[in-house]
């Protein structure tokens, strides 16, 4: 059976983060929001966090070719993932980060602030599938799904980053309270790519017009981004692998009728309350 302790992961305020998470202590004393131009993309993990920072980089800086981990750095890791707290602080603006943190632990650097965050999410059963390829890439070979989903997935101890019902939830409900949120539906991308480049761009004030949509478009289709040397992360896996498949319903081959159907109705519980439709 799998058990938490076979994994490189921590716990910080009763919730499981990775082993490479800094303390939040450190972040906090040396990471300075900077209130009129930040950016924030925050997420439950394999929702659609580097589909959304990529479209962020062709919106914001046109032909820009750089490591995208390092162009929209993550806030919670240093090098050699993503920059380092102090190369953060020295970005220009607009500066772009992103983190999975769960709502309660950024919400007060938004307060007082016109800092913008973009929060992308997905169906449960689906990130949990995307979630089990990609630790299956290194940390998990052997592991069976049902291992992962049952003893790390659904398990509020070990979920990373906490369970995706509490994580969707906090955004969801940190969005009554906070203008300057923008969230944006894994699905509703695959759905109609330009509609949602559209919307990040008039939320963050890019250029909306229809020849600059099709060219962000085009640079952000999930086949093109999956051969992306500059944001597949193939400098980090030596394949190209991260990107998996960026199709919707794949937790159909995955879960049980049973499992399904619970994990439908915790979906239907999270949207139901707040006016989401599905």
């Amino acid at each position: 059976m799998l058990s938490f302790e076979q994994l490189p992961y921590k716990v910080h305020d009763n919730i499981a983060v990775p082993h490479f998470i800094q303390p939040r202590s450190e972040i906090r004393s040396k990471f300075k929001i900077r209130p009129k131009t930040d950016i924030i993309v925050a997420s439950y993990q394999k929702s659609g966090t580097t589909w959304t920072q990529n479209i962020l980089r062709h919106l914001l800086w046109p032909g820009d070719t750089s490591l995208l981990s390092e162009k929209i750095p993550w806030i919670n890791v240093s090098r050699p993932q993503s920059l380092s707290l102090e190369e953060i602080e020295e970005l220009p603006d607009p500066r772009v980060i992103k983190t999975h943190d769960p709502a309660h632990w950024i919400s007060d650097l938004l307060q007082g602030s016109n800092a913008k965050l973009i929060y992308v999410y997905r169906n449960p059963g689906d990130a949990a599938v995307s979630y089990y390829n990609h630790m299956s890439l290194k940390l998990m070979q052997g592991v069976s799904f049902q291992e992962f989903y049952q003893n790390i997935f659904l398990n509020p101890a070990r979920a990373t980053h906490g369970l995706w019902e509490d994580h969707v939830a906090g955004y969801l409900e940190l969005q009554k309270n906070t203008c300057n949120i923008l969230t944006v539906r894994y699905e509703d991308m695959i759905a109609d790519l330009s509609g949602e480049i559209s919307r990040i761009a008039r939320f963050i004030g890019a250029d909306t017009s229809d020849d600059n949509i099709a060219r962000v478009e085009e640079k952000t289709q999930f086949s093109y981004m999956k051969k992306d040397k500059s944001c597949n992360y193939f400098h980090h896996y030596q394949h190209d692998l991260f990107l998996r498949s960026g199709k919707v319903g794949t937790w159909r081959n995955f879960l049980t009728d049973d499992q399904g159907k619970e994990m439908l109705e915790t979906q239907r519980r999270v949207f139901e309350k707040y006016g989401i439709l599905v």
